[in-house]
């Protein structure tokens, strides 16, 4: 069985006009469960989003996007996840 690196993730699929975020968190019992929201790339949105990685206790974020759209994403998320990174697919 694979071994969890941490009790709660997030993967971003970042567009032009909108973020889809997907959490993966491990519940006291043992079982994961997934969200999904979405976002528009709007500031407010996108401080938003960023509340919700804080307020689930996210630990580590994967960030996938198409062009420079990753660049806003990464600013507003940036202060509230210390390791903020990005992949390019």
């Amino acid at each position: 069985m694979i071994q969890a690196i941490a009790k709660c993730v997030a993967g971003l699929d970042v567009h032009k006009k909108n973020v889809v975020c997907t959490l993966l968190c491990e519940q006291k019992n043992g079982e994961v469960v997934a969200q999904t929201r979405e976002f528009s790339t709007f500031r407010r949105d996108l401080i938003d989003l960023a509340g919700w990685l804080k307020d689930s206790a996210v630990e580590l974020v994967a960030m996938e996007s198409t062009g420079i759209y990753w660049k806003q994403v990464y600013e507003a998320i940036e202060d509230v996840m210390l390791n903020a990174s990005f992949l390019r697919a």
